[in-house]
């Protein structure tokens, strides 16, 4: 059974938390995977997560634009944004992330880590597709609550793998979300790649 250690915080910005030491699919890592954990997690520092909660976005360090939304699902949405457009195989970039919680509840979202919360897939014109994915294999888990009519903002990695051919594609990102007992998918809003 693994451990789990709730945390309250006061104010808005958390309500509850927990954070649990329970391996995925009952795996236990060996002395390479925790290596390669490791590895993943400072590169995924490298993005740094925002928390925001009961703020104005225009307060935060973005660029001032408008916002797109993914569909609203149960009062939820997810928007994404890239400030550049234009990426070659084998590079990394940022993607921004917002989620708004219109929604009479409280949400909560599983945070395994910047690299692998979110599920990126690019698609083209002509039906190709990629999944941008990173696999998460082990590790803490942390349960992050969005109250009503507050927002969460996060920046995540994106790689381009140098299996993607080059040319123009369509970026969404998909997050899971939990209300009450029940489970949802947030689709994003659609960005431009251009992969050179």
């Amino acid at each position: 059974m693994p451990r789990q250690l709730r945390i309250d915080f006061p104010g808005a910005m958390h309500r509850r938390c927990w954070i649990t030491n329970a391996p995925i699919y009952g795996l236990t890592p060996n002395a390479k995977e925790w290596k390669l954990m490791n590895l993943k997690s400072i590169l995924g520092s490298i993005c740094v997560i925002v928390i925001t909660a009961n703020q104005d976005l225009a307060q935060t360090n973005r660029p001032a634009q408008l916002t797109e939304w993914g569909m609203s699902v149960q009062g939820v949405q997810l928007s994404i944004s890239i400030t550049n457009s234009v990426i070659k195989p084998g590079e990394e970039s940022c993607i921004e992330t917002i989620i708004t919680n219109s929604a009479t509840n409280a949400i909560d979202l599983c945070m395994t880590g910047s690299d692998t919360d979110f599920d990126l897939f690019l698609t083209n014109g002509a039906g190709r597709g990629y999944n941008l994915t990173r696999e998460f294999i082990a590790g803490s888990t942390l349960y992050y609550t969005i109250d009503k009519t507050n927002k969460f903002a996060e920046t995540i990695p994106l790689a381009v793998g140098t299996n993607v051919e080059p040319g123009d594609y369509t970026l969404f990102a998909y997050r899971i979300f939990h209300s009450g007992d029940d489970t949802f998918r947030l689709e994003s809003n659609p960005i431009k790649l251009h992969v050179k």
